[in-house]
Formats: structure tokens, sequence, C-alpha cells
């Protein structure tokens, strides 16, 4: 099922141009990867859509389900309150919406990513890479209709990686899934999506 579309965005900062003619379409139950060399507008993009109210003209949703989180991004920052716990920043989040995955489901994602140990410690404790986790089970719980992930292995050790596509693996049933990700090839990734001069190609 279609959910999104862009159609011939494009986007300037003064007068440079950082995105032109960008056509894409994202579907349920499909992930893609954005690809591209640094400071190709790969994170901008991200954010384009994020904010996709103030470009109505190129970005449109096809597609809306009844009581359900359009969006989720996860980006360099985290979105988690660091004087909070764990439990307290789950259940904060789950609680924005009616419609998200169940707490038991969330309690799951801790077990399995090893951070069920840590409920009741206030976020600023943990290390990089625990807070990445953390960060990454705030931005699915809601079960978006289109998750916007910009580099969403930052601080993860070799262990976690296979834990994350499987929690991603598990939501794309219900979700489109677009990320940023360097120099990782992984069959989970189906669309293939490069960005060069503010293309994508």
């Amino acid at each position: 099922m279609d959910i999104l579309q862009i159609q011939n965005l494009n986007y300037s900062i003064g007068h440079k141009s950082i995105l032109k003619k960008v056509n894409l379409q994202f579907s349920l139950g499909k992930s893609y990867v954005l690809r591209g060399d640094n400071g190709a507008g790969k994170s901008t993009l991200l954010k384009l859509i994020l904010n996709y109210s103030h470009h109505k003209d190129s970005i449109f949703w096809k597609h809306s389900i009844q009581n359900r989180n359009q969006l989720s991004y996860l980006g360099h920052d985290l979105g988690l309150y660091s004087s909070l716990s764990l439990e307290e920043n789950l259940r904060f989040f789950s609680k924005l919406t009616s419609n998200g995955y169940s707490w038991k489901k969330i309690q799951e994602w801790v077990e399995m990513c090893n951070l069920n140990r840590r409920w009741e410690d206030p976020i600023h404790s943990f290390s990089r890479g625990m807070k990445q986790k953390a960060a990454i089970i705030r931005a699915i719980l809601v079960k978006p209709l289109l998750l916007l992930l910009d580099e969403p292995f930052t601080g993860l050790d070799d262990k976690s990686y296979p834990i994350l596509i499987s929690m991603l693996q598990e939501i794309k049933k219900d979700s489109a899934i677009l990320a940023v990700v360097h120099g990782m090839e992984d069959s989970f990734w189906e669309n293939n999506l490069r960005l060069e001069k503010g293309e994508i190609l």
C-alpha cells in the first residue's frame, strides 16, 4: 500500500541548492536505505519529510490510516529526557498514542536490547550505545506509518546491529522504514537509494 509520495521536491538555502527534482514513493511493509556522501542532503531530506506540512506541493500522503501516527523520527538528537528513567521515558512516549505497540511488546524490546536491568536508572547514566537502543525503542513504539531513521546504528556494537534489524523486521509489516545508513550492507534494506549532488539516483 502506497502511503507517501515525494514529487519534484526542490530545496535551497539562500542561493545554494540542496535538493532538486527528488521523486520518491513509500509503501507499507517496505524498507528503504538512503546513502550518499557527506553533505549530499540525506538528513535534510528526512527533516523535510518530517515537516511535510510545509511542503504540501511536493510531499503528500496518498493514504492515511485513522488513529495511526503518521511519522516517527530518530535523528542525532535522541529525543529522550535525560533526567528521567528508562521506564519513565518509554511510558511517557507510549501514552502519546492510543494505537501504538503494547507495553508487553515494549518490555520485550527492552529485554532484547539487554536494558531490562536499567529500568529505573536515569538516561544520563547510560552509555552512548545504551542511549541509542533506548531511543530506537522510543521511535518505534508509536507504530508509525513511516519511520525515519538518521544513522540509527551510531554507537552500537556489533552484537546490537542484528538485534536492531530483528526489531525493524518485526515492525515493518505495519510501517514503511526510511533510514540513512553508512557502510552497512544487509538484505533487510530492500530498496537502496543514493543521493548525489542533490538528486536521487
